[in-house]
């Protein structure tokens, strides 16, 4: 994960909360301000100057950020602005009766969201991996969502007893103080020179060519990420006069219209907060960027429709949330994904280019359109501009498309390694063909494995014969290290040839790794449905117990009680492991004539209890499998047995139980002085819940550095896909 588990993730994610609650209160105090001391007529000259002021920040903000301590930078410019909106809380105090003053703090407001925003993003050393910039954007979006909410729900409730004029007092203080208190980044240091990475930015450059940032606009790709944030801004900042302006026409009181845009913002916040602690992770990474441009598209029409058909208080919050702030998200989450796509060296430079400049000249436009209409602008005037804005960016996807891909297909041919692997794993999700050559040949000359592993993954993705070509002879040889990619990847590529070849292997008893034979029935499962029954029930017939248990585990995935009259026999099996596997297939089935549940829990306590070594790993293995809380005590013991074994297989039931006590018994498995011990330790790891799996590596990051190393050796042995998880 470089630079972002380097430093405190708490720390990280504690920075990120407090920021966005104390910019949550002081921006409504100072919208609300403004509409009820000034009035709303003059939103778009706010607009327009805050976005002047954003431009020649942003601008600064690109000079100053490859010339000096990026450190001092940041402390620096944090401790500037909260002083600013200090002094504008004290000449309120002093002057109220000075309307220059509210156009002046509200015009900060948006100029300082820009450029923290911008900060936060540049500064801070961020540094990740293609595959896991959706991972990292979900845990900052619900720290961000969390301030925000929280702080949404401060104004809600404080500005009626504290007065809407002290949120600001709290938001300069905090802008001061908080990242003194809660950030330890390690910043990296200034690049001022061109940087060799061999990668196309015009239409043609040779490899090895170097690029500096006069050379950013010549690549297609990011004029269009610029034009897309300058029309997302237009629509963005349009839907906020909107509503604004509609809301100061139906709430009366400049504390109860404050009161209102904080709860509005609460349960805009809470909606996105849902999103992506429930649904937004299954679905981003199923989604490649076009795709998640096209959804982007009906998020930001949809909610003006509904407003256009039936405008109202509840109608217009909805367009603030989605528009405002689910989409804002939405979109900032995109760009970083895309990001990752250039040298590492630029991606700061690149988002003051994009963003930082798109942004504000988004307003601009916004002004420029109302300008030409003498400012006399309606409600009713401006919800129809908004649908129209909003219905173009169904035509940015097949914009994109193209370049983003010739984009990739450039990098892969870059002297970057970090650069080649995002490269890959964005191929995953935007598949091209003509991507085939440069990924066989990745896969033929490369000595990384995390990026032979993602090039393997790529070519499934891409669902062409001469793609499988190169990964079947992958697939077909159990002993290749890439196997275990390949088994994975047939779930994005339902290939016939593929599928054949892999219950060739197992027909052949080729597949004789447990672990393999295990993750090959649950693909096969996932890839044909309940059509693939009929070949697990064959299995179990096999005279080699590990391959029955293994059967019955993938049989219990259908839940279909005509096996239970199947499963039940195996419960008198000779061999505790089939006995243990019968149990799990039961479990499910709570009531039945046969009493399966009740049967199959008997026996999981008698496997659990029992004195004999193989029927207690085999007992234990089936509580972490069906999830019995009740039974966590005889997990609990057998992590003070002598036995490893023992260890090993309470520890991994409780990574199934979302149990933390898992954690230190494994960190001393994988340290174990026995390295083939630890080696099959880490296989098992493979096999965790990959939520579970990630407060393992959390830990591993907090080890010594000797110790560190010792454990990434161990799992590069295995042979296992770690790569999302460092």
């Amino acid at each position: 994960m470089g630079g972002l588990f380097k430093n405190s993730k708490i720390s990280f994610l504690l920075f990120k909360f407090f920021l966005e609650f104390a910019f949550s209160a002081g921006f409504f105090a100072a919208t609300s301000l403004f509409i009820t001391r000034v009035g709303t007529f003059s939103l778009f000259y706010i607009y327009f100057a805050s976005s002047i002021i954003a431009l020649g920040l942003s601008y600064l903000f690109s000079k100053i950020i490859d010339r000096y301590s990026r450190k001092v930078i940041f402390y620096g410019s944090f401790f500037t602005l909260g002083a600013l909106v200090l002094i504008g809380w004290t000449l309120i105090q002093l002057f109220p009766e000075w309307k220059a003053l509210y156009f002046a703090v509200r015009i900060y407001s948006y100029a300082v969201l820009v450029l923290t925003g911008l900060e936060f993003w540049v500064l801070a050393s961020l540094t990740f991996t293609h595959a896991d910039s959706k991972k990292v954007n979900s845990q900052l979006v619900v720290a961000t969502i969390l301030g925000e909410m929280a702080g949404g729900l401060f104004t809600g409730f404080a500005s009626q007893w504290l007065g809407t004029e002290s949120l600001l007092l709290l938001w300069g203080a905090s802008l001061c103080i908080i990242p003194f208190l809660f950030v330890r980044f390690s910043f990296p240091r200034p690049e001022t020179s061109g940087f060799s990475t061999g990668i196309v930015w015009g239409e043609v450059q040779a490899p090895g060519t170097g690029f500096r940032s006069r050379c950013f606009f010549s690549n297609r790709l990011i004029q269009l990420i610029f034009v897309f944030w300058i029309g997302y801004s237009f629509i963005c900042y349009g839907s906020d006069y909107v509503f604004n302006s509609f809301a100061a026409e139906r709430i009366q009181g400049e504390d109860a219209l404050t009161a209102f845009f904080g709860k509005v913002s609460a349960a805009a916040s809470l909606i996105v907060l849902c999103y992506h602690l429930l649904i937004g992770p299954k679905i981003t990474e199923r989604l490649g960027p076009t795709q998640n441009f096209i959804l982007f598209a009906a998020l930001m029409i949809l909610p003006w429709i509904v407003f256009v058909i039936h405008p109202s208080l509840v109608t217009i919050a909805i367009v603030d949330g989605i528009v405002f702030y689910f989409s804002d998200h939405f979109a900032t989450g995109i760009h970083s994904s895309i990001l990752t796509v250039f040298p590492e060296r630029v991606k700061g430079r690149l988002r003051v280019l994009t963003e930082g400049f798109g942004r504000p000249l988004g307003t601009v436009l916004l002004f420029a359109v109302a300008a030409l209409f003498a400012f006399q602008v309606s409600i009713s005037q401006m919800q129809y501009w908004m649908l129209a804005a909003a219905a173009l960016f169904f035509v940015f996807p097949f914009l994109f498309r193209k370049p983003y891909g010739r984009h990739l297909l450039n990098c892969l041919h870059s002297r970057d390694s970090s650069l080649v692997l995002n490269s890959v794993q964005a191929l995953c999700e935007s598949p091209q063909t003509e991507a085939i050559a440069p990924l066989a040949s990745i896969l033929h000359d490369s000595k990384s494995t995390e990026l032979r592993r993602s090039a393997v993954t790529a070519l499934e993705h891409i669902r062409n014969p001469e793609a499988m070509k190169t990964v079947l002879p992958i697939l077909a040889d159990p002993k290749n290290s890439l196997h275990s990619a390949a088994i994975d990847g047939l779930r994005n590529s339902p290939e016939f040839q593929g599928i054949y070849t892999l219950i060739g292997l197992l027909k052949k008893d080729q597949e004789k790794d447990p672990v393999l034979m295990a993750k090959s029935f649950r693909v096969l499962k996932d890839l044909l449905g309940k059509e693939v029954i009929v070949f697990f029930l064959g299995y179990l017939y096999d005279p080699n117990p590990q391959v029955q248990a293994a059967a019955l585990k993938a049989l219990a995935g259908f839940r279909d009680r005509r096996l239970i009259p199947i499963f039940l026999p195996f419960l008198e099996h000779t061999d505790p492991r089939v006995r243990g596997a019968a149990c799990i297939a039961l479990h499910p089935f709570a009531r039945t004539r046969e009493g399966a549940r009740d049967k199959a829990l008997t026996e999981i306590e008698r496997l659990a209890s029992s004195r004999d070594t193989t029927e207690r790993l085999a007992g234990l293995e089936a509580i972490g499998a069906t999830r019995l809380y009740a039974y966590e005590n005889l997990l609990e013991n057998a992590l003070r047995d002598p036995d490893k074994a023992l260890i090993w297989e309470a520890a991994s039931a409780l990574a199934h139980l979302k149990d933390a006590d898992f954690l230190q018994p494994y960190l001393l498995l994988l340290l174990d002085e026995d390295e083939g011990f630890a080696v099959a330790a880490g296989k098992r790891v493979a096999e965790f819940p990959r939520w579970s799996r990630r407060k393992l590596f959390d830990k591993i990051e907090e080890l010594q550095d000797a110790q560190r190393a010792k454990i990434q050796i161990r799992l590069r042995k295995t042979q296992q896909d770690f790569s999302h998880d460092w």
